[in-house]
């Protein structure tokens, strides 16, 4: 229900709620409710399947308790926000965090809630993708960036850890991808995302060690952002950036990967020289090596003008891992078979005997009984005759697309209650 940066926020202001009183019967209907909540959620004692449950006894509770203290409404009201992120119910999310930010205890309490508020929009245009929402997600986003550019001390704290900025760092990346999804307003967005990467190496984090991997992928995202908006030029110096940067958590070519499917999504020859240019300057060790060399070959294959070029880089990419399987934990069986089912059909017109070799080393990796492994058989049983013509590559059986590319490094969700 919460993230790691949820939990820093939602800490401090829970425990908080137990440091003004943790008293027992006597005390106020809404505070009984906070303190049993609190203890139980210590336990974590409180399941998903009673979320439901407790925002409606939370909402009870405010109604019968005329008197509670602004104190107990806000921790209550907190509460509500959390539990309703929590049932993904973002219209009720982001009402409990204006109501938070109406009974707000500090400045930094209330920029807190109206990040929330912005980012529960977010997660309803993401649900439903209609414009409607979007828009409505945009002017939120826009609303806390704009106060922030004004007032940026709103989320200064007494230190590092009290710092709120990465909350203009999350927003700033979020209101990039609203733009981008709806207005298709690429440049705008990576000025964006430029602008977050900026503020995260400046302004810090609460939790520093995750600084290098939130801003390699704002990079990114500027990067891919940069092309789609028709400055390739721009994009190509966003991927100088990513080739120096330091500890860097990705591969060079996954980056490479990304900027030539952004400017070439049906492949072709630009494409293939991006891939082809990194593949021949980085080593068969790189953890992308293996399914770069892939991409590469799957999009040669899609046409007969590039039949040498596609069985020159299945050689190449069998060669490389002879001896032993590549790194990063891709499914190289999968990846092999397929080398070996495509440079048999490639190689039918041009050498039979090599074609039902390669066959035959389809066919010993015990493969799936499917109509690849009939196309092989046929070839060992007939080496002259074609099956039929080469078609589209399959996708790979292994590993998923997460495991293809690995996944990007997310960026901070809801910040939750207090």
């Amino acid at each position: 229900m919460h993230t790691r940066w949820a939990h820093w926020v939602i800490g401090g202001l829970i425990a908080a709620g137990l440091a003004v009183t943790l008293t027992g019967a006597g005390s106020p209907p809404l505070r009984e409710l906070i303190n049993e909540y609190n203890q139980l959620s210590f336990e974590h004692r409180i399941r998903p399947a009673e979320y439901r449950a407790w925002l409606d006894r939370f909402t009870e509770a405010i109604r019968r308790d005329g008197s509670a203290k602004l104190s107990d409404l806000r921790v209550a009201r907190g509460i509500q926000l959390e539990l309703a992120n929590g049932l993904n119910e973002w219209e009720l999310s982001m009402q409990f965090a204006d109501e938070c930010r109406a009974l707000a205890l500090s400045v930094s309490d209330a920029a807190t809630e109206e990040y929330n508020g912005a980012y529960a929009a977010f997660m309803l245009y993401q649900r439903t993708k209609s414009r409607a929402h979007g828009e409505m997600a945009l002017e939120r986003l826009k609303a806390f960036n704009t106060r922030v550019k004004h007032t940026p001390e709103i989320l200064d704290g007494n230190s590092p850890q009290e710092s709120l900025w990465r909350l203009y760092v999350a927003t700033l990346s979020l209101e990039g991808q609203v733009r981008e999804e709806l207005l298709q307003e690429h440049l705008e967005a990576a000025g964006l995302y430029l602008k977050a990467e900026e503020t995260l190496r400046t302004k810090g984090s609460p939790f520093p060690e995750d600084i290098p991997s939130k801003a390699e992928n704002l990079l990114s995202k500027a990067m891919v952002a940069f092309v789609k908006g028709g400055q390739v030029s721009r994009a190509e110096e966003v991927l100088s950036r990513l080739a120096k940067l330091d500890n860097r958590r990705r591969s060079l070519g996954f980056y490479v990967y990304e900027l030539a499917k952004a400017e070439s999504p049906n492949g072709g020859a630009k494409y293939q020289e991006r891939l082809r240019h990194w593949l021949h300057s980085a080593a068969p060790t790189d953890e992308a090596w293996p399914q770069v060399a892939w991409f590469l070959a799957r999009d040669q294959l899609k046409s007969e003008d590039d039949a040498p070029a596609a069985i020159d880089t299945l050689r190449r990419l069998l060669n490389a891992y002879e001896n032993q399987p590549p790194p990063g934990g891709h499914n190289w069986p999968a990846l092999q078979r397929l080398c070996y089912y495509y440079l048999a059909r490639l190689y039918v017109a041009r050498d039979p005997e090599e074609a039902r070799a390669f066959a035959a080393r389809y066919l010993a990796t015990s493969p799936p009984d499917n109509r690849q492994t009939a196309d092989m058989k046929e070839l060992v049983e007939k080496p002259t005759r074609n099956p039929a013509s080469l078609r589209e590559p399959p996708r790979l059986e292994q590993p998923s697309p997460e495991r293809i590319i690995p996944p990007r490094h997310p960026l901070p969700q809801g910040a939750g209650s207090q």
